[in-house]
């Protein structure tokens, strides 16, 4: 059980909180320096990585979960504004700079800054050279270093529902313009279950 009387579900060796948040009937909109912070008070320690996550969904096109992690899956596909995940971007021209567990990082109104706390436990650097900041690039156009990273999958290894047709995953880079940091959601659409990460777009949730 956690602090807030839910029993987490288990994956992976991972303790997962087996709803988001809500405000009666509607999901809890929050920064992520406010999800972070109320999860931490639920006895959670971050939110799920990107590959944690997407390797959820993963599992739960191909039914390998049980009843209780395909609700999880569920909940995160009914999700009209993502889901936060435990990684900040940032772009630097041709370079992609992605923060892993991310602290110490404060919604200003227009983007994320850094505070005097920030750390993150883990910072990698991708090339995303002759890619644009345009929504919605197909994930099988990155390097396949990238896609491991995020997703948990090389791209030949993805489920065949993320790969073709109205699930295929994609992602959206940060601008280049954009000042401060880009926190990376899981977008699946309700309408589409287009599977992607998203970042240069303020989400909260």
């Amino acid at each position: 059980m956690d602090r807030n009387g839910n029993k987490a579900v288990l994956y992976q060796n991972l303790a997962i909180e087996p709803t988001a948040s809500r405000n009666d009937s509607e999901k809890q909109l929050l920064t992520y320096d406010q999800s972070l912070a109320r999860l931490r008070k639920a006895g959670y320690q971050r939110h799920l990585r990107p590959a944690e996550a997407f390797g959820l969904l993963a599992d739960s096109l191909e039914g390998k979960l049980d009843e209780g992690l395909q609700s999880v899956a569920r909940n995160m596909v009914r999700s009209l504004y993502g889901e936060w995940l435990s990684m900040a971007m940032e772009r630097q021209g041709d370079i992609l700079i992605c923060y892993l567990d991310p602290q110490g990082l404060e919604w200003n109104g227009s983007s994320y800054v850094k505070t005097t706390s920030f750390s993150s436990s883990e910072t990698r650097q991708f090339s995303v050279a002759g890619k644009s900041s345009e929504p919605g690039i197909d994930l099988e156009e990155f390097d396949d270093d990238l896609v491991v990273a995020l997703y948990g999958y090389s791209w030949k290894d993805l489920p065949q529902k993320m790969k073709t047709g109205d699930r295929k995953a994609k992602m959206c880079l940060p601008s280049e313009e954009l000042r401060g940091l880009s926190l990376v959601a899981a977008s699946v659409s309700a309408a589409t279950a287009t599977t992607g990460l998203l970042a240069g777009v303020v989400f909260v949730g």
